[in-house]
């Protein structure tokens, strides 16, 4: 995408499949985003996960 003054922007992603990506992740003291997302994470429906959510 080009704007008037010849600038470009990008942005590259990857698409990641949260239910393949273990609950153990979201843990992670670096990864304070993922959290509210353990349920959808691979094994996040667990009851000691909810539990400590709960």
């Amino acid at each position: 995408m080009f704007c008037r003054l010849g600038l470009q922007a990008r942005q590259h992603y990857r698409v990641v499949n949260l239910w393949e990506v273990d609950v153990e992740v979201a843990f992670n003291p670096a990864l304070k985003a993922l959290p509210p997302f353990s349920p959808l994470l691979k094994g996040g429906s667990q009851e000691p996960v909810t539990k400590f959510w709960g």
